[in-house]
């Protein structure tokens, strides 16, 4: 996919919502796009008639609609129904097409813990926190029992290894939501749980972390030290600290804080209040994006 391709004219009037990745879809390219880059998060709910009418009525692939049915009513595997819709684009080598097959076929074999975190983690990657955090407390709730971090810990067996790391995983991720969202207390308690199930150092670090952005440092030092936390690792997270405040991190950010200073220090007043009012709503807009359901 790497050269130069004509796209199909048609764009559909009414797009196709996809929920699994909440995106409204109005071409054949964005529906490949879609399902090319995604495919880690594919299963059999995207063999819908709701996707075949879309494709017949608004973008014109009568042929492909049809086939695509009769792979719906004859159960026919994912693998097959998404390779014809990619096959159809005509943007794809016959090498890729392979790749993509072999990696439909891994997935099939998976199980649906892998493809609900694969959800969670397309969210969290997009910004969207509420969806996110949704989707991985559903997966602690179903598949463990129990989704307060308090409780976590106390079905920990000495069992599968991998389902472990896996539960550590979630757990570790839903602290990045919390994080994100400037939460650093309650980010705190879920990179514990996460370590504490699986060792893991990365989980150790944000958990550090996320105790520096809210405490005191006394608070802080008197943590670390009561809970024994290996120096080495300590000192990991100071150095990363003393980074980020001598200015590695959000330069630019600070640059265009900086020149709507600049506004009211040379007497522009009316303009440095519209330039902060369009910040602020940027934020607003942005919280409201990454909230949203």
């Amino acid at each position: 996919m790497e050269c130069l391709l004509l796209c199909h004219e048609k764009k559909a009037e009414k797009p196709f919502y996809l929920k699994e990745f909440d995106l409204k879809i109005y071409t054949i390219e964005e529906l490949c796009y879609c399902l090319y880059k995604n495919v880690h998060m594919l299963d059999r709910h995207i063999m819908k008639e709701q996707l075949c009418m879309f494709l017949q009525k608004e973008l014109g692939f009568e042929h492909l609609a049809m086939e695509l049915r009769h792979m719906i009513e004859t159960k026919q595997g994912l693998e097959k129904f998404v390779l014809a819709i990619l096959e159809e684009s005509g943007f794809f080598l016959e090498q890729e097409l392979q790749s993509i097959g072999r990696e439909l076929q891994e997935i099939e074999g998976k199980s649906s813990l892998f493809r609900k975190k694969a959800r969670g983690d397309y969210y969290l990657e997009h910004e969207k926190y509420a969806k996110a955090l949704l989707e991985y407390q559903q997966i602690l709730e179903t598949e463990f029992g129990e989704c307060r971090v308090e409780t976590i810990t106390e079905d920990i067996s000495l069992g599968d290894r991998e389902l472990l790391e896996y539960k550590s995983s979630v757990i570790h991720n839903i602290g990045i939501v919390y994080a994100r969202l400037f939460s650093f207390e309650e980010a705190a308690r879920y990179f514990y749980q996460s370590y504490e199930i699986a060792k893991d150092s990365e989980s150790l670090e944000s958990y550090l972390i996320a105790l520096h952005m809210y405490l005191p440092r006394e608070q802080y030092i008197e943590r670390v030290t009561n809970e024994m936390i290996a120096q080495d690792v300590a000192l990991g997270v100071e150095e990363k600290f003393r980074i980020v405040i001598e200015g590695q991190a959000g330069l630019e950010s600070r640059k265009r804080h900086r020149e709507i200073f600049e506004q009211k220090t040379i007497g522009n007043v009316m303009e440095y209040y519209e330039e902060v009012d369009g910040v602020l709503e940027k934020y607003k807009e942005d919280y409201r994006e990454s909230m949203t359901f």
